[in-house]
C-alpha cells in the first residue's frame, strides 16, 4: 500500500500466487524502485515456481507498484528470504535462512544455515 501525505491510499497491490506468501522486507532503491524479500509456497501467478516447502521469494517494483521482477530461490526444505540491500553497482544480496541442501541452496551444514546470495 502506497499513501499520501494525509494517509490516505494513492495504491494498493497484493503479490504472489495461489498458496502462501510472506513479506519479511521492503526497501527503496537508488532508482526509485522498491524491493521485497518475502517467502513462498506458490509456483504459480507472480512466482516462477517453487522448489519445495517455502522459498525465498524477492521482488522488485515500480512507483506505482507494477511488478517488474521476481526470482525464487530454494531447495525441498524451508528456505526464508529475510532481508535484501542495494550494493553500490545496484546489485540485490539477500540474507535469509534455509533448511535444504539441494536446488539453488546446496550446501547445508545441518539444521537451519545461513545464507547470503547474489540476485543481480
Amino acid at each position: 500500500v502506497k499513501f499520501d501525505a494525509n494517509g490516505s491510499i494513492i495504491w494498493e497491490n497484493t503479490y504472489g500466487g495461489t498458496e502462501f506468501e510472506s513479506a519479511r522486507n521492503i526497501s527503496r532503491r537508488s532508482n526509485g524502485q522498491y524491493v521485497i524479500v518475502s517467502s513462498s509456497r506458490s509456483s504459480n501467478n507472480m512466482v516462477g515456481g517453487n522448489y519445495g516447502v517455502n522459498d525465498a521469494w524477492v521482488i522488485v517494483i515500480d512507483e506505482e507498484g507494477a511488478l517488474l521482477f521476481e526470482k525464487n530461490l530454494g531447495g525441498s526444505e524451508l528456505d526464508f528470504g529475510l532481508d535484501v540491500i542495494e550494493t553500490s553497482t545496484n546489485e540485490l544480496v539477500m540474507v535469509g535462512n534455509t533448511e535444504s541442501a539441494n536446488g539453488d541452496l546446496t550446501q547445508n551444514k545441518g539444521g537451519k544455515d545461513a545464507f547470503v546470495v547474489k540476485i543481480k
